[in-house]
């Protein structure tokens, strides 16, 4: 089975590039809408969200045929301290965003077994940014949250441009195993969650 997720406004992004797309209807909004009450936050930092057109599997079975790495490992880094990567259009307006966090691999399934206690990059489609005040706001696409520092399993396709990879599928490729990230319990998708019960059974750090 695959997933798509339906596409809001004019980007497309695939998960095999490093980017999270920003719409330039997004990156103009004012700083009084940006710093709203109502807004959405995370860690007192208001949220920008965009939807995009992304074809994946979202099945165990294909998880695993399309991931370049299966791993169980510790991110090292908030996203307050992630490393942004941010490409810009001709006009100076931000065209593509993401960011990128340590992570210290314990246990290889699929990939290259080197590299177990190795560090490597894992990219997020979630970036804080400045707006044109120069106050901080998130960009974010579809539902993601940032990974919090803690253990994860996760289904890994290597970046196009970057080195680092990223999670198969959006958030299908990412489960938190130490309870630190609860984000994944609200995820409102009956096949995740399926998938979700299925690899921390199959996967398991011992």
């Amino acid at each position: 089975m695959r997933v798509k997720l339906i596409l809001v406004g004019t980007i497309v992004t695939s998960l095999s590039v490093f980017s999270a797309v920003v719409p330039k209807a997004l990156t103009s909004q004012s700083s009084d809408n940006l710093h709203s009450a109502s807004i959405e936050t995370i860690n007192g930092i208001p949220v920008q969200r965009s939807q995009v057109s992304i074809a994946g599997p979202s099945d165990v079975d294909g998880l695993i045929k399309e991931s370049d790495l299966i791993v169980i490992g510790k991110i090292e880094q908030s996203l307050e301290e992630a490393e942004p990567i941010v490409t810009r259009a001709t006009d100076g307006a931000i065209s593509s965003a993401a960011s990128l966090v340590k992570m210290t691999v314990r246990k290889v399934f699929k990939g290259d077994p080197n590299l177990r206690n190795q560090t490597i990059k894992i990219g997020q489609s979630i970036v804080i940014l400045s707006d044109k005040r120069g106050k901080p706001y998130i960009s974010a696409i579809e539902t993601v949250q940032p990974y919090q520092k803690g253990r994860y399993l996760l289904f890994l396709k290597k970046g196009n441009g970057v080195d680092a990879y990223f999670a198969t599928t959006l958030f299908y490729g990412r489960h938190n195993i130490d309870g630190t990230d609860n984000s994944e319990e609200e995820i409102d998708s009956p096949s995740y969650q399926t998938v979700r019960k299925i690899v921390r059974q199959r996967f398991k750090e011992d």
